[in-house]
């Protein structure tokens, strides 16, 4: 699959079956899906009004280099871990926003236009729409969400087990959404432990909590929109120190190694009383997500995520996003999503139709009076 074109910034490359499998809608959220820009944009909205006004992002520095550089934390400290990836992703001013992502290109051999879009409860929805397939999936928030897809058929189900936990955990690292304290409802964050994962079985779910356990603090929602239930996360801090050790090899899922694979993991993500464990790599020198890895219908699915930049909004606020996102697909192929560009603004709105003056006017001289000049 290959998501480009004349004007576009973002690339699909590879030719998954994934995505004809994990397709698009929900009847309740986000229904009419607004039309696709024919080009790579992020944009954010106001969640609670009637009108939105749009902005585009312009790339700003790299991520390296707009956060401080913090000195280096053990694997073991998981709090400290992940309080430097919260302070680097920065995306406590956008929890009542609604941010959307488009992008144009080609998805089994069709021009097809692209969008996720997410919002500060953890709710989301992505599709690819093409002249002849249309896929659509998304996650409505909350605890007791609804995840669902509808298929290039238009026919719509709802996800369960690991198909709903896996799309939940692999979209909420990709928006950082993972690490915001209103996600602490839903998911759990311990750090990697070789022993523990190997003790527990395919259908034994982990504990909730409990020694090397960290639930970002859920914060009073005063101050939010009326009918949110979304929270400011600027002061949240774990609620717990971590008390296992990390930087080990994770063997599994399955007992009979089916799907066993080795993975130096710092954190293993799960959800609340969910039986799929995603093993999780921190960079080192940017604290933000590197690698994701979890196991589904047996087999291993994997994320890798490159070039986190930080996408300004409007001269004060900014979206962390990752350049690069590469995704190997369990049912076989191979996924790039590639920022190449962001179309610019001029006072916050999209070009049009531009005059260009020369300066020439009446200076212009024929061909014949500049030859006899030369």
């Amino acid at each position: 699959m290959l998501l480009t074109g004349p004007g576009s910034s973002l690339r699909l490359t590879g030719a998954d079956s994934s995505l004809a499998t994990r397709a698009l809608a929900s009847k309740r959220f986000w229904q009419q899906s607004r039309p696709l820009r024919p080009y790579w944009s992020l944009s954010i909205r106001p969640l609670f009004e009637r009108i939105w006004p749009s902005a585009c992002f312009s790339p700003a520095n790299q991520i390296e280099q707009a956060q401080p550089e913090a000195a280096s934390v053990p694997r073991s400290d998981l709090s400290q871990r992940l309080r430097q990836a919260r302070t680097a992703l920065g995306w406590q001013h956008l929890v009542h926003e609604e941010v959307v992502v488009n992008g144009t290109g080609h998805h089994l051999g069709e021009a097809v236009a692209w969008q996720l879009r997410w919002r500060g409860d953890g709710a989301f929805a992505e599709h690819i729409q093409g002249q002849h397939l249309t896929f659509r999936w998304g996650y409505e928030g909350g605890a007791a969400g609804t995840t669902w897809e509808v298929d290039s058929s238009n026919v719509s189900r709802r996800l369960e087990l690991d198909d709903r936990e896996a799309m939940i955990l692999s979209v909420w690292v990709r928006i950082g959404y993972w690490l915001q304290s209103q996600a602490s409802s839903v998911i759990n964050i311990r750090a990697a432990a070789a022993s523990e994962e190997q003790q527990n079985g395919p259908d034994e779910a982990a504990p909730a909590t409990g020694p090397g356990t960290v639930s970002c603090p859920s914060a009073p929602s005063a101050g939010a929109p009326h009918g949110s239930n979304v929270h400011d996360a600027s002061d949240s801090q774990p609620q717990q120190e971590a008390g296992v050790s990390t930087g080990s090899t994770w063997l599994g899922p399955y007992k009979d190694g089916s799907a066993e694979s080795a993975v130096d993991a710092d954190l293993i993500l799960q959800l609340h009383r969910g039986k799929m464990r995603a093993t999780l790599m921190l960079d080192e020198q940017n604290h933000l997500p590197a690698n994701l890895t979890h196991p589904i219908c047996g087999q291993q699915e994997d994320w890798a995520y490159h070039d986190w930049q930080s996408w300004s909004l409007d001269g004060q606020r900014s979206l962390i996003h990752p350049g690069n996102v590469k995704h190997r697909a369990a049912a076989g192929g191979n996924n790039e999503y590639i920022v190449e560009g962001v179309r610019p603004t001029i006072d916050g709105q999209q070009l049009g139709w531009m005059l260009l003056d020369t300066g020439a006017s009446g200076g212009v001289i024929t061909k014949a009076a500049a030859d006899k000049l030369a």
